[in-house]
């Protein structure tokens, strides 16, 4: 049993060494490439290989082999790709034996290299002469070759005398993770936290320490307490997440704070090689990267940041996994690089990020333990329920969420909302004119850059993820979409030609530019004025100021609202500047605000409907309604930032805001501040009506072509259903207001459905 257990010590030594060697065939810190005879063939192979990655490689004649002067510095770190002439029958290299290379290849200043690879074929009887040659000198290294199905075949020799090989696909070399060793520090103690940190340890043992943090200190819970060194990599493992202001925090700590923390790490130098930060979405928040490299930088610690912008997980077998959520479900993928994201700070003292474009391959994964707070994309009802919360409930609240209900419940796809289909040509992509508009924080202060684009492959990046919208059909399909799946990374708007940029988290969207109309095409005056449009919007993405700028010109707004819904916008081009604000605040007011509350779009229907009306003191008031007096169009209406559609602002109980400091009591003030003000729509809108509110409603969704008019009876049967199974619902733990009619004593529609279910009872 002892020697079994031996014999099993010594089997995983061995698959650690060539799943290291696999590692580092990609991640060397240099490479020399041997020259071992004066052929033209092998010349022309070692140029090529040379020209892959020339800073990196070496190229070394043989003679230089007897002359340690003129070789580099050989280390662990090393790897030694040997080229020459193979004779017919495979058993020798250049003239050299398996055997007698291998002698060649220990000499002093060569012999600490871990990897030696040979870039012609050879025997196997050639191989284990090499590889016999290294056990018998105790030599760890790995013999690194390649099978006739192109795969690397690692190779070294165990004690029995049998070549132990591990087989691998060829993928590009990659130095940003090639360390000495790693130290992985669990930032909270969270089962789905520690579970991958364990899977990453257990990809690499022999040289990972585990980490957790105890009191602000690491605690050293798994390996050995070895100091990072300047050949480290540092893993920063813990959810990414943000706070009510919208800042990303990585395991519940502040950028500030885990620069704070990493400069606790037991260090022999004050550069690691690499930070690598296992978390969902980290790497999409400019401020974080920036701001957690120059902190580092004040403490004098210098590092290359490893990000993820996407979600994330960590496989049994340590892969990281990325998760981008699609229309048909959740895509992951393995060796993800277009979401990864290196960054680190220049000579100057600037932030620079390399972003890679190789997506990996789709794999299937059971594994659902993502590296995110609240990870909610997004939850959808099953059953009708009272959503809003009952201190919030406001007398026509029920009805509300009945109407949110018939509208976006039955919807179940999203083919209305069409991703532009062009087949670009250098024709067509001239008609497109859009900025590259990002915001950084330097130095602590926020600074806007603009480029407008240029190339057309940049141009066909964004027009793949811009969804045209053309009828009042595709604005529901869009906020249904929003509501019930998200997306994981920035998408476009298209409306009326304009081209807005919508944030995945927030929602909040600004204008970045527009598809020239026929009279624009070639007019440099007229392209002039479209850019002068998206610039003068930088920085004024919020409601006072986009309001401020359309000033007067709020008069014709509701026409403008009214034609987009019935996609018959005609005023195309006629006041640019204005038309661009219009665009703005009604995909800001009436596409962001109803994905979160859905509850907003039939009060914008409501708001719209009065401002149609004779009587200049309701169209006033509706007026108001779209603007000034917009129930979310207000400071924390969002309720909770963490949900949308019917969650996004009913309940208190779970709002991320809450996990960020937040105190219950203001939501539950913001909360009923809201419901307030959409019953105050609601009621005025209702005072000029006669029909029943069903009618009412659909037939102003009928009028701006959001429904068929054959859907009525499946309309009105989805709004009855609703309040007939809140209606069964248990009222026990609420607390009652007055008992019929309102405070003035007159009777109330939630009377009246009241009264209509107590009759259809007793009947």
């Amino acid at each position: 049993d002892f020697e079994r257990f031996l014999e099993e010590i010594d089997g995983q030594k061995i698959q650690d060494l060539l799943l290291s060697a696999s590692e580092m065939s990609y991640t060397y810190s240099n490479k020399l490439l041997l020259i071992m005879d004066k052929e033209e063939w092998t010349h022309q192979r070692v140029e090529q290989e040379y020209s892959m990655d020339p800073h990196y490689s070496v190229m070394v004649s043989d003679a230089c082999m007897y002359n340690d002067s003129c070789l580099p510095t050989v280390n662990s770190g090393t790897v030694v790709k040997i080229f020459g002439t193979a004779s017919e029958d495979g058993h020798t290299l250049s003239g050299y034996s398996g055997s007698s290379l291998a002698n060649l290849m220990l000499k002093p200043s060569l012999r600490a290299a871990s990897i030696f690879s040979l870039d012609i074929n050879t025997t196997s009887a050639f191989h284990n002469d090499f590889m016999r040659v290294f056990k018998y000198h105790d030599n760890n290294a790995v013999l690194e070759t390649t099978s006739p199905e192109d795969l690397l075949i690692y190779q070294i020799m165990d004690h029995t005398d049998t070549a132990a090989e591990y087989h691998a696909p060829k993928r590009p070399v990659d130095h940003t993770t090639q360390y000495d060793k790693q130290h992985i520090l669990i930032l909270e103690d969270n089962p789905i936290v520690r579970l991958a940190a364990k899977f990453l340890y257990e990809k690499h043992p022999t040289v990972t320490s585990v980490y957790i943090m105890e009191n602000q200190q690491p605690k050293l819970i798994k390996g050995d307490p070895v100091p990072l060194s300047e050949e480290s990599r540092l893993v920063l493992v813990g959810h990414g997440s943000r706070d009510s202001e919208g800042e990303m925090r990585l395991g519940g700590y502040k950028a500030e704070d885990v620069a704070d923390i990493i400069g606790r790490t037991a260090r022999t130098s004050d550069h690691i090689k690499t930070t690598s930060v296992v978390a969902c979405e980290v790497g999409s928040d400019e401020a974080f990267k920036s701001t957690l490299l120059k902190e580092l930088h004040t403490r004098s610690i210098e590092t290359e940041l490893h990000l993820r912008s996407s979600l994330l997980q960590v496989s049994h077998s340590g892969e990281k996994i990325t998760v981008e959520i699609t229309p048909t479900g959740l895509e992951t993928r393995h060796k993800d690089d277009s979401k990864k994201v290196v960054a680190m700070l220049d000579r100057d003292g600037n932030v620079v990020t390399r972003e890679q474009f190789n997506r990996g391959d789709v794999i299937f994964s059971n594994e659902r333990n993502f590296l995110v707070k609240g990870f909610k994309k997004y939850r959808w009802p099953d059953i009708p329920n009272k959503f809003v919360e009952h201190y919030a409930r406001e007398e026509h609240t029920d009805e509300l969420e009945a109407l949110t209900w018939a509208i976006f419940e039955p919807m179940t796809s999203d083919t209305n909302s069409k991703k532009l289909h062009i087949y670009l040509n250098n024709e067509v992509v001239s008609e497109y004119q859009i900025c590259n508009i990002e915001s950084k924080k330097i130095n602590g202060h926020s600074e806007i850059t603009k480029q407008w684009i240029e190339k057309e492959k940049d141009i066909r990046s964004i027009l793949d993820k811009c969804y045209e919208i053309k009828s009042g059909k595709d604005i529901l399909s869009v906020i249904h979409h929003n509501a019930k799946l998200g997306e994981d990374e920035t998408t476009y708007l298209m409306l009326h030609d304009w081209i807005y940029k919508i944030n995945p988290q927030t929602l909040y969207v600004y204008p970045v530019g527009k598809k020239l109309g026929n009279n624009e095409k070639g007019n440099q005056n007229k392209i002039d004025e479209i850019k002068h449009c998206v610039e003068a919007q930088i920085g004024k993405e919020h409601y006072s100021a986009i309001r401020k700028n359309i000033g007067d010109g709020k008069e014709s707004y509701p026409n403008f609202v009214k034609e987009t819904l019935q996609g018959e916008y005609i005023n195309k081009g006629s006041q640019v500047m204005m038309e661009a604000w219009y665009t703005t605040y009604f995909l800001a007011s009436v596409i962001s605000e109803s994905s979160r509350n859905f509850r907003t779009f039939p009060l914008v229907l409501m708001a719209l409907d009065m401002t149609q009306s004779t009587d200049n003191n309701v169209k006033e008031k509706g007026l108001s309604f779209l603007m000034e007096e917009h129930p979310m169009a207000k400071g924390g209406s969002w309720v909770d930032p963490g949900s949308r559609g019917f969650y996004g602002s009913s309940s208190d109980k779970e709002s991320t805001k809450l996990e960020n400091g937040q105190k219950i009591k203001i939501l539950q003030k913001q909360l009923k501040v809201l419901t307030t003000r959409e019953n105050n729509v609601f009621e005025e809108w209702w005072k000029i009506k006669d029909k029943k509110l069903v009618d009412e409603i659909f037939d102003l969704a009928n009028e701006y072509k959001l429904v068929e008019e054959n859907s009525k009876s499946s309309f009105t049967d989805d709004y009855n259903h609703f309040l007939n199974e809140i209606g069964k619902q248990s009222n026990q733990n609420e607390v009652t207001g007055p008992l019929g009619g309102s405070h003035d004593g007159s009777v109330t529609l939630k009377d009246l459905h009241s009264a209509s279910e107590v009759l259809c009872y007793v009947c």
